[in-house]
């Protein structure tokens, strides 16, 4: 018996351990974020895995969660108004609000691995997905009439100029166009190597999509014909935004920007590798991507940032200087918090492998190099930077000395990393 007792005393020590656990921050616990939309300024909605619905009444600086029936991936969401909107699962669902969220109405199951959706208003919406599925509603979703795409491929976007001019993309380059409201539908391969993942047009004649290896493709002549603007292996693209002929945004595994309709780009400082964006106008936009990453625009596209209280990477190392001050490094920033974890904050846009702070004032960040600030995070030295690839690991400090494995060598310092 005193075996099975001791079993029974380590379960029930465990189990009364971890249930002392509970996540402060970041929210909403970094899942991936798959949908964007927002209806004004302040009222918006972002989707996805696990039946995540989120919805913001501030511009996006708080977010709350909403209930939700399942706990699919929720791919796009559309709203019609701000009580009326549509969201889809890949189980091949459509759900429906028609109280602003508080309350979700399955209107189909199981008919296709849905991937976009788009009304063009409270009645009249489209949803397209796998094996070139399109469908259209004029009664709200009440029901769904397919159409033919004129594809067999994968169509990962649905997006309307007008009420009569609308684009699907998807795999093998498709480009599938109506020019009569959704009711018939012509399509086109640009590369069959690039897998198109948005659309963005200005007018029913100038518009831009993007896929994989780093797929730029433009037209000027409503669809007909389109142009091969930038190719690249090192990055795939996800999202695009054009708020006028010259001025646009693509987004990806590298984020990039232009201001002469594609002719050239330039990459933007922080990659926020978006799933989905939203613009209301040409100034204000948002938008979410893996990791729970919702950021927000306010200039069109050039600068963007990131909003408090969502998630900002993987975390790969946390240090406490008491309750309520600390620090945690990610793959891309470090964090700090005041509050002891509720909520964090970014203070520096760098590798955080390892972060240590001798004092509020006094620390050391360790990734792609090793930085040191003096005055609590407001700005950093380079100590020393690694040229070739890959991060620093390891690190080791000791009162003045800091010790760093770096390849097949270990660098020292015995003066706080001034030489």
């Amino acid at each position: 018996m005193k075996p099975k007792l001791f079993v029974l005393a380590y379960f029930l020590l465990v189990t009364n351990l971890f249930s002392q656990w509970y996540w402060p921050s970041p929210f909403p616990h970094g899942i991936t974020l798959e949908g964007i939309h927002m209806i004004n300024i302040n009222v918006g909605f972002a989707v996805g895995v696990n039946g995540t619905v989120l919805k913001t009444t501030d511009g996006g600086s708080t977010w709350t969660q909403t209930n939700f029936v399942n706990q699919s991936t929720l791919n796009s969401v559309y709203f019609a108004d701000e009580k009326i909107g549509y969201i889809l699962d890949d189980m091949g669902s459509i759900f429906k609000t028609t109280n602003g969220g508080n309350d979700w109405q399955m209107l189909t199951a199981n008919i296709s691995v849905y991937r976009s959706i788009y009304f063009l208003n409270k009645d009249t919406g489209f949803v397209c997905g796998s094996y070139g599925y399109i469908s259209k509603t004029i009664n709200g979703g009440l029901t769904w009439e397919k159409k033919r795409s004129k594809t067999i491929n994968t169509l990962n976007k649905i997006y309307f100029v007008n009420n009569k001019v609308g684009f699907a993309v998807g795999k093998e380059g498709t480009i599938t166009r109506t020019i009569d409201g959704g009711d018939s539908w012509t399509g086109i391969s640009v590369d069959l190597t690039t897998e198109l993942k948005s659309v963005s047009f200005v007018d029913d004649r100038t518009g831009w999509v993007v896929g994989n290896h780093g797929g730029i493709f433009n037209t000027v002549d409503g669809g007909t014909n389109w142009n091969k603007q930038f190719s690249s292996s090192a990055t795939n693209f996800s999202s695009a935004y054009f708020k006028d002929k010259d001025n646009g945004n693509v987004f990806g595994d590298l984020d990039y920007y232009t201001n002469d309709g594609g002719k050239s780009w330039d990459i933007i400082g922080t990659c926020y590798n978006f799933l989905s964006i939203y613009f209301i106008d040409n100034l204000n936009g948002w938008g979410v991507g893996k990791f729970g990453e919702i950021a927000r625009t306010v200039d069109g596209g050039k600068i963007w940032m990131s909003l408090d209280n969502i998630y900002f990477g993987d975390f790969r190392s946390v240090q406490f200087l008491n309750k309520s001050i600390g620090w945690a490094g990610t793959w891309s920033n470090v964090l700090k918090t005041v509050d002891g974890g509720s909520t964090w904050k970014k203070i520096f846009n760098r590798t955080g492998f390892i972060v240590f702070f001798m004092d509020e004032n006094t620390g050391f960040v360790v990734g792609d190099g090793i930085m040191k600030t003096s005055n609590a995070g407001i700005t950093w030295d380079t100590l020393y930077y690694k040229t070739s690839g890959g991060v620093i690991q390891s690190a080791s400090f000791i009162d003045n000395c800091i010790w760093a494995v770096v390849g097949n060598a270990v660098v020292k310092t015995t003066d706080k990393g001034k030489n």
